[in-house]
């Protein structure tokens, strides 16, 4: 899996378990400390979320971090 394929799939991820929960990306964000245009940005596969972003987002919508990252594959 490339880094932009990993994007993609973290973005869809993120995107479905807000939809679940019918929590909005602002209201993520200001739970999460992060900008609602850095979550837009992950959503959108614009951007990779670092290792901390990732834990406080799987935090806050209180998922497994698997369920957000494909740890199933390498990425290249």
């Amino acid at each position: 899996m490339t880094q932009d394929e990993w994007k993609f799939t973290f973005g869809e991820n993120l995107d479905s378990i807000l939809k679940d929960r019918n929590m909005s990306q602002k209201e993520l964000a200001k739970m999460c400390d992060i900008s609602q245009g850095m979550i837009s940005d992950y959503i959108n596969g614009f951007r990779a979320p670092n290792i901390f972003a990732i834990i406080n987002i799987a935090y806050v919508l209180d998922v497994d971090i698997d369920e957000l990252v494909d740890v199933g594959d390498y990425i290249e």
